[in-house]
C-alpha cells in the first residue's frame, strides 16, 4: 500500500515526491512533515514557497559549505515543489521555477551547464563525468520535472557510484516550455539522438511517468541505448493533453495516437528494468528483450534509496560484469 502522508492523494504524492530527495539532501523531512499537516490546495504555494526561501537564507547565512550546498539544494527542491499545482501561465510559476535554478546553481558555482545542439535551438544540459569504464546515464524527466529535480533523481546516485550522469530537458519540460513555449513532441529518438551525439557513447537512458514512454519511443530506434530505465511508464493523460494546448477532439485523438508504442514495442531490444507501483504494466507484457518488472507497492516517491540500489545492481548485472 503507498504510504499515505496528506488526506488528499494529489497532495501527498507530491510531498512524498519532494521527502523522497532527502537521502541527497532535497529535503529534511521533519520539516515537510511538520508543513504536510497543516497544507492545503490554497495554501500550497505559500507554505512551500516560504519554506524554500527560508532555506535558501539559511544557506546564505552559513559558514560551512557542506552546510550551505545542502542548504540550497533544499531550497531548489522547495521552489519546484512550491509550483507544482500552478498554471504555467501563473507569474508565480516562472518565478519560482528561476528561483529553483538560481538556488541549485548556488549549490554547485563551478558547475556550468551545456547546451546539446538540437534542430533550432540548445537543450539545456549538465554533465556530471564518472569513471570511464562505467556507463553515463542520461534521464529524460517527465513531462513536469525540471533540469534541476533530475539531479535528485540520477545524478547524485549515479555519481556516488561512479558512473557519468547527464541531465537535460527537452521539448516541453522545464524552462524550454516556461519560456521559450516550445512544446513536447512525440519524436524523442530525435531528441536522445542529439544527445548521444553530444556525448559521442553509449547510454543508458531512464525515464520517468510520460517521460517513461518517452525513454521508451527513443529505444525503439537508437541503438546506442545499452540499458532502458522506466519508473514508470506510462502515456500522455488528458491532463498533460490539455496543458499542451489541444485545441480540438480530433487533435487530442491525434496526440493519443502519437504517443502510443502499439505495434512498436518488439523494436526496443536493449535490456528494460521497469519500476511500478501497479502489478502489471501493458507495455511490459508486449516487450520481447531481456527485462524486468519490479513492484514498490508502498509508493516510488519515497522508495528512492531501494529504488537506486535496485537500478545500479541491475545495471552491473547487465553491463559491467
Amino acid at each position: 500500500m503507498v504510504y499515505s502522508f496528506h488526506s488528499d492523494p494529489k497532495l501527498s504524492r507530491q510531498i512524498a515526491r519532494t521527502m523522497g530527495y532527502a537521502v541527497y539532501h532535497g529535503a529534511e523531512l521533519d520539516e515537510c512533515l511538520h508543513l504536510s499537516q497543516s497544507v492545503n490546495f490554497s495554501n500550497w504555494f505559500e507554505k512551500w514557497s516560504h519554506l524554500a526561501d527560508k532555506s535558501y537564507q539559511s544557506a546564505s547565512s552559513l559558514l560551512d559549505p557542506i552546510g550551505q550546498k545542502e542548504a540550497f539544494l533544499r531550497a531548489s527542491n522547495y521552489f519546484r515543489t512550491a509550483f507544482v499545482f500552478l498554471e504555467d501561465k501563473d507569474p508565480r510559476t516562472r518565478k519560482m521555477w528561476k528561483k529553483s535554478k538560481e538556488a541549485f546553481e548556488k549549490a554547485f558555482p563551478s558547475l556550468k551547464r551545456v547546451g546539446i545542439p538540437f534542430e533550432e535551438i540548445a537543450l539545456p544540459a549538465y554533465y556530471f563525468p564518472g569513471n570511464d569504464n562505467l556507463p553515463i546515464i542520461v534521464d529524460t524527466g517527465g513531462s513536469d520535472t525540471t533540469l534541476e529535480e533530475l539531479y535528485f533523481r540520477t545524478t547524485a546516485p549515479a555519481t556516488q557510484r561512479g558512473f557519468g550522469a547527464l541531465i537535460f530537458e527537452g521539448p516541453g519540460q522545464g524552462g524550454l516550455y516556461l519560456k521559450y513555449g516550445i512544446k513536447l513532441r512525440h519524436d524523442w529518438e530525435r531528441v536522445i539522438a542529439s544527445v548521444v551525439d553530444y556525448l559521442e557513447t553509449k547510454i543508458v537512458l531512464r525515464g520517468s511517468h510520460l517521460g517513461g514512454f518517452l525513454a521508451a519511443r527513443a529505444a525503439t530506434c537508437e541503438r546506442a541505448i545499452s540499458a532502458l530505465i522506466l519508473d514508470p511508464y506510462s502515456s500522455l493523460s488528458e491532463e498533460e493533453i490539455l496543458r499542451f494546448d489541444a485545441e480540438s477532439s480530433s487533435e487530442m485523438e491525434l496526440m493519443m495516437q502519437e504517443y502510443s508504442l502499439e505495434g512498436l514495442e518488439e523494436k526496443i531490444e536493449c535490456p528494460v528494468l521497469m519500476l511500478d507501483e501497479r502489478e502489471e504494466n501493458f507495455l511490459y507484457d508486449k516487450l520481447s528483450c531481456m527485462k524486468e518488472y519490479v513492484i514498490y507497492s508502498e509508493g516510488l516517491e519515497i522508495s528512492r534509496q531501494k529504488i537506486d540500489e535496485k537500478i545500479y545492481s541491475w545495471l552491473h548485472s547487465i553491463l559491467i560484469h
